[in-house]
C-alpha cells in the first residue's frame, strides 16, 4: 500500500523527486508524512480541490483531521502480500 501510495504521489510534478522509501523506519515515514502535509498546508489557499470532502479536505484545503485519525484508528494492520 505505501509503495502504490509512493508511487501515487511521485505522478503528481510536485513531488517527482520527493525523498520518501516505504520501507524507511516508522520515524522517516512521519517526518515524510509531515513534508507532504506542510506543502499542502502551504498551498491551500490556493487549492482547487478544496471542499472535497472525498479526499479529506475541508473549506480550507486542510487535511480533516478527525475524520482522518477516525479512519486510521479502523485500518486493518494485517500484512498484506501484492504480487506486482
Amino acid at each position: 500500500m505505501r509503495y502504490i501510495a509512493a508511487r501515487s504521489l511521485r505522478k503528481n510534478a510536485a513531488f517527482e523527486n520527493f525523498a520518501y522509501d516505504f520501507e524507511d523506519s516508522p520515524e522517516e515515514l512521519r517526518e515524510a508524512a509531515d513534508r507532504v502535509q506542510d506543502w499542502f498546508l502551504v498551498r491551500e489557499n490556493e487549492s482547487a480541490l478544496a471542499g472535497r470532502a472525498e479526499l479529506l479536505l475541508d473549506q480550507n484545503g486542510r487535511v480533516t483531521a478527525a475524520v482522518f485519525r477516525r479512519l486510521l484508528g479502523a485500518q486493518d494492520k494485517r500484512e498484506v502480500w501484492l504480487n506486482e
